[in-house]
């Protein structure tokens, strides 16, 4: 019988940050790209944070 995972991990694994985290990593192992380069990737100079307003299904408008 397989083993069945926690919920708190399985939560964690559905995490799009953790996801985005992985997947540099597996790219930057198949770059071979040095530990500071990576390091210098991992943290962006700039953001950008967007406000929209999102009509609901009942009218109401919520930001």
């Amino acid at each position: 019988m397989p083993a069945i995972a926690s919920p708190k991990r399985a939560l964690e694994d559905l995490n799009p940050l953790n996801i985005a985290a992985e997947l540099f990593e597996t790219a930057a192992d198949y770059l071979n790209l040095d530990a500071g380069l990576r390091e210098l990737m991992r943290r962006p100079r700039r953001a950008i944070t967007l406000t929209l307003p999102i009509k609901m299904d009942d009218g109401t408008i919520r930001i």
